[in-house]
């Protein structure tokens, strides 16, 4: 990893592991202007963006078109190859590295799973719900169909909270 990224990206410092906490130390001392650089990185990113739209309205493309979505906006992402680096970005300017689009996007699944646990969960308290009511009117054989359907519900919901935690387990 280390050797990808000296050959794809400008770098500050090569160290030996022993050199590490001295530079660290000169760093934290030596004050940086956090605003120019946002600035200036704001700047840069609003040409690449407006040029980029420029270049689709005339039927040029700066990339190609992928298959995959924006996280933010759900927009197509373009794929650019930037020197040896390759990009994502959409026509409103958001920008992925291929390692941020995938952090992106395991954060997008593990979010629509935990999703998925909730409306499971709430599914299966309707359900008792239903059954408690079915019970008081004396409806036995509805009463039992709402108890199957909440007792499936609580199952899928524990099989997806299982497959959330051993991805966790993992990462």
């Amino acid at each position: 990893m280390p050797r990808s990224a000296i050959e794809r990206v400008k770098i500050d410092h090569i160290l030996k592991v022993a050199e590490i906490p001295s530079i660290l130390i000169q760093l934290t001392d030596t004050p940086i202007q956090q605003e120019e650089i946002m600035v200036d990185e704001i700047a840069k990113e609003s040409e690449i963006v407006a040029q980029h739209k420029a270049d689709l309205e005339q039927g040029k493309h700066s990339g190609s078109a992928s298959m995959l979505t924006c996280p933010d906006c759900g927009g197509v992402l373009w794929e650019l190859q930037e020197g040896n680096v390759l990009r994502y970005r959409c026509h409103v300017g958001h920008a992925y590295s291929v390692d941020s689009l995938l952090e992106q996007q395991g954060n997008d699944v593990e979010r629509a799973l935990w999703s998925a646990i909730r409306a499971l969960e709430e599914k299966a308290a309707l359900a008792r719900r239903m059954a408690t009511q079915a019970r008081t009117h004396h409806r036995t054989l509805s009463e039992s169909q709402f108890l199957q359907r909440a007792q499936e519900a609580e199952q899928q919901a524990a099989l997806v909270r299982q497959v959330i935690l051993q991805q966790m387990e993992t990462h």
